[in-house]
């Protein structure tokens, strides 16, 4: 909805909610410091360095296959002022190596490739949550069975030339689909720990400054045990089709809640939105955006209550609140 007004990625929204949407500031944000935003800066570089050509968009929304419309990962245009200030201390030549891209055939868009010591920390961090904790959610829901275990992970994980999987994979899988909650708990803690203790600091000498030229990662046989666990979970609970059932319905309908308030904002947003949304478009600037920030902030609950408020004839009223 937003590919032909400046695009929406979720990192490049986060950098916009810190450091121009926030309620700490009336101008900048969450009025954070500079090496805040540097650490979620995961792809530092702008919106139209990277895109590619998407197709032709269908006319029912209902036909767009959602792999055709991945948004390359970046920062908006609109914030080139703030990406400016955050990597204002570092040399011309740490930014344009941070800045660096690459087009991988067969991509649609080009990708960064470097980012800060603190953004590493960062995502290896989300990598380690995503690969353990969804992990526990899938097995407390019966999603992901011993035997599945057996089959597609245990292989990997016992090739590993490692003490701790060599001493604890056997305990590790009967903790993990044991009935008691706190054995289950209690090797899903052994397994962050693991990762997170093997960590290391590496040293990239292409870079002048520290905050760039350090970056954290894994060893060999933990990174190759983490990647098992994500496309584990990704081949087997995210791709299964009742997951992506749902994935689908959310698609739809935020797609249609978006074309409804574009169609005619001043009519349906809300006041003190509707009127930024007139000021932004009077200017000359692209209005849609504050549709996207608006849409954005909204929580699963709310944007549900909202869907059925606009299309639902049985369902919502002017007494029920938002």
């Amino acid at each position: 909805m937003m590919t032909d007004h400046g695009g929406f990625e979720g990192n490049g929204q986060s950098l916009r909610i810190l450091g121009k949407r926030g309620s700490y500031s009336p101008t900048y944000g969450m009025d954070i410091t500079r090496r805040s935003l540097l650490g979620i800066l995961k792809y530092p570089v702008l919106h139209d360095n990277l895109v590619g050509n998407y197709p032709e968009k269908p006319t029912n929304y209902r036909q767009i296959k959602a792999s055709q419309w991945y948004p390359p990962k970046c920062v908006y245009q609109e914030e080139s002022q703030l990406l400016e200030w955050v990597l204002a201390p570092f040399s011309d030549a740490d930014k344009n190596k941070l800045q660096h891209i690459v087009q991988i055939e067969g991509k649609r868009h080009a990708n960064a490739t470097h980012s800060s010591f603190d953004t590493s920390i960062m995502d290896l961090a989300d990598d380690i949550a995503y690969g353990v904790h969804d992990l526990e959610d899938a097995i407390v829901l019966g999603m992901v069975t011993k035997a599945m275990w057996e089959e597609h992970l245990h292989p990997i994980l016992s090739q590993l030339e490692c003490d701790f999987l060599d001493s604890q994979l056997i305990t590790l899988k009967n903790n993990l689909f044991s009935k008691q909650s706190h054995l289950r708990k209690d090797a899903i803690g052994q397994l962050v720990s693991w990762f997170i203790t093997s960590c290391r600091v590496e040293e990239d000498h292409h870079f002048q400054h520290p905050l760039l030229r350090f970056q954290v990662s894994l060893p060999k046989a933990q990174q190759i045990a983490l990647n098992a666990f994500k496309d584990f979970e990704m081949k087997h609970i995210i791709l299964k089709p009742e997951v992506q059932m749902l994935v689908y319905k959310g698609q739809q309908m935020i797609m249609e809640i978006f074309e409804a308030l574009s169609s005619d904002p001043m009519r349906l947003l809300p006041r003190e939105i509707a009127t930024e949304w007139h000021t932004m478009e009077s200017q000359g600037q692209i209005s849609h955006r504050i549709i996207c920030d608006y849409m954005a902030s909204m929580t699963d609950d709310y944007a549900s209550r909202l869907y059925n408020k606009l299309f639902v004839p049985s369902l919502g009223s002017v007494f029920e609140p938002m």
